[in-house]
């Protein structure tokens, strides 16, 4: 998401560059590596991004990606970022998915992990789901986007979803989501409660 731009959001010249994607059975794999050119004093920056993943039992993935931004010039400032993921799909209704990410950044040392869990049960009568997100101070993607770091956020989400067949309803989606952010010393941040109710006619 910042390739060819400046920290400003300013476009910057790429020299060129390769992209190559597919797959082969139960692998997939791809990779994108950019070299952008010299812009407002600084030197060019190569950008990869590397991403694996392998299809498991029967709807099911895991995976890693390595991407990994290298400054020409006598800075030598580099920034990466490495990760693994799981996606299962256990049975109809109910679904798992996590992820386990680290940077690497010279000057931020210590407290740069990230890490995901979702659990989520849905069939005609339910709709539930649970997330836990973590982000330490220190976890720095400088090539994609982090909206926010320093914190803990569980969010929960709790929907019956009734079909009466009567008057002209066809599916009723009451629902009830919880969303609870604390920083990492588990002080509270943001506390939202949402109500709603939707109707499928």
């Amino acid at each position: 998401r910042r390739l060819g731009l400046s920290d400003a959001g300013t476009p910057v010249g790429i020299l060129g560059g390769a992209r190559i994607a597919g797959k082969s059975g139960a692998h997939n794999i791809g990779i994108l590596d950019i070299q952008t050119d010299e812009a407002f004093g600084k030197p060019g920056e190569n950008f990869l991004v590397s991403r694996y993943s392998r299809d498991v039992l029967q709807r099911s993935r895991v995976g890693a990606l390595f991407v990994n931004k290298d400054s020409g010039g006598e800075s030598g400032h580099y920034n990466r970022t490495m990760g693994v993921d799981a996606n299962f799909a256990l049975g109809r209704s109910l679904q798992v998915s996590t992820f386990l990410a680290k940077t690497a950044t010279p000057d931020r040392e210590g407290k740069d992990l990230a890490y995901y869990g979702r659990i989520a049960y849905r069939d005609p009568k339910w709709n539930l789901w649970l997330n836990y997100l973590d982000v330490q101070d220190n976890f720095n993607a400088e090539v994609g986007f982090v909206q926010r770091r320093g914190i803990r956020a569980t969010k929960a989400y709790f929907s019956p979803t009734p079909r009466p067949g009567r008057g002209g309803i066809r599916l009723m989606e009451p629902m009830y989501v919880l969303t609870y952010i604390t920083d990492q010393g588990n002080r509270l941040v943001n506390r939202v409660h949402h109500t709603m109710l939707g109707t499928t006619l």
